[in-house]
């Protein structure tokens, strides 16, 4: 019997275990859904939303920086109007342990203006949101 036959033998046999056990198990997760653009629209769209506070507000436009996923910690802002001038909502998407993404709102703001050209922004019209490309 060729003892040197068994060890190398044994050698790539101790090999392939090691590189099997180490390969990542091909279950994976899918990817946590994110909160695109077109989602935040439709929300917003409906005029019946509680931040309309009943009717008080109408909903002006829709800010995104132009790096927007639609991830945890990205931020757009509504604008609203009423009578009595504009207010700016800002909001910043946050996944709670839940693991769905959300948006809450962060700061509330009277009469500001947002530079419409650092941001991609929808205004609304006749019902529906328009880009203002």
């Amino acid at each position: 019997m060729n003892w040197r036959r068994i060890i190398y033998i044994a050698v790539i046999i101790f090999v392939a275990a090691v590189i099997f056990r180490n390969i990542p198990d091909t279950k994976l997760e899918p990817p946590p859904k994110l909160l695109n653009q077109q989602m935040i629209l439709e929300d917003f769209q409906n005029l019946e939303h509680p931040v309309y506070d009943g009717g008080e507000y109408q909903p002006d436009s829709i800010y995104f920086h132009y790096a927007y996923i639609g991830d945890r910690g990205d931020e757009f802002y509504l604008i609203m109007k009423n009578d009595q001038g504009t207010t700016t909502l800002k909001y910043v998407l946050d996944r709670p342990p839940s693991g769905e993404i959300e948006y809450k709102l962060k700061n509330r703001w009277q009469d500001i203006t947002l530079p419409a050209d650092r941001f991609e922004s929808y205004k609304y019209e006749d019902n529906k949101w328009v880009s203002m490309k």
